[in-house]
């Protein structure tokens, strides 16, 4: 009597370790460590099995900063009598940070309001780290209500300052700097009281300002209401001394401004500070 017996001839394993998967960005070409076993000795050729390692799909080495999940593939004349035993991994190749410190920043001389950008300069190449042939550039943005812009503000206000990388290399840097905002407060009116026509019982009062060819003045004497008069007439004699007051208002640029000067009524006499 005859008996039939099957048997099943399993592939053979190769164990595949890789190793290190991390490493900074340098501009070259980057291979991890791989150790393989357990190919046998009379199939270790190239043409008989040999294994590819592929990043995200591709053969080339990457170079360029990001995370590449690698896969394994076997080929060869005897590459179907084995199968690869591996664990997953991704090589992660860093950017380099550009760390951008205080001393790096120029800023404003004059953070008051002038009608002029208001400009944070990066005063620093770092030309010892970035890699040599690479395309990039810092650039700074303010913060102008909810975006981030690249035009220097002008305007008073509180504008939050970042620093982004640019350029076509940028994706293999990053940049860490000092948080700062740039305040531009408001300005000061240059302004000046004038008094003129001193009569006996009457004066007039002007106000030059310098700085600003728009602004509203009101009038007050002796601590009364603010008006838009500058007209002081049919005034007691007695007193002799006012203490006139001119109040420049103000604006989203300037500063509210008050002026005071003490005139003493006389035809002859100026008007005593």
């Amino acid at each position: 009597m005859t008996k039939e017996v099957s048997y099943t001839v399993k592939k053979a394993k190769i164990s595949v370790s890789i190793k290190n998967l991390v490493k900074d960005y340098n501009k070259e070409a980057y291979v991890p460590v791989i150790v393989k076993s357990g190919i046998l000795a009379i199939d270790d050729s190239e043409s008989q099995v040999s294994m590819t390692i592929k990043y995200n799909g591709e053969l080339a080495s990457p170079v360029n900063a990001g995370t590449y999940a690698i896969t394994l593939e076997l080929s060869g004349s005897r590459a179907d009598q084995y199968e690869l035993d591996y664990v997953e991994s991704s090589l992660v190749i860093n950017p380099i940070n550009i760390n951008v410190s205080s001393l790096d920043l120029t800023k404003p001389e004059s953070n008051t309001y002038d009608g002029n950008p208001k400009t944070v300069t990066i005063n620093n190449t770092f030309d010892s780290i970035i890699k040599e042939g690479d395309a990039i550039n810092l650039v700074v943005k303010y913060k102008v209500g909810d975006e981030y812009v690249t035009a220097a503000p002008s305007a008073v206000g509180n504008y939050p300052v970042s620093i982004v990388v640019d350029g076509a290399d940028k994706n293999n840097y990053t940049v860490t700097y000092p948080a700062y905002i740039l305040v531009i407060s408001k300005s000061t009116y240059a302004g000046q009281l004038n008094i003129s026509n001193i009569t006996k019982d009457s004066f007039e009062a002007n106000v030059t300002v310098t700085n600003s060819e728009v602004y509203t003045v009101t009038y007050s004497i002796d601590n009364g209401v603010f008006t838009d008069s500058n007209q002081f007439t049919n005034l007691d004699n007695k007193q002799r001394f006012y203490v006139v007051k001119a109040k420049i208002a103000a604006t989203d640029v300037y500063n509210e401004l008050v002026l005071t000067k003490v005139v003493r009524l006389s035809a002859d006499i100026e008007a005593v500070n």
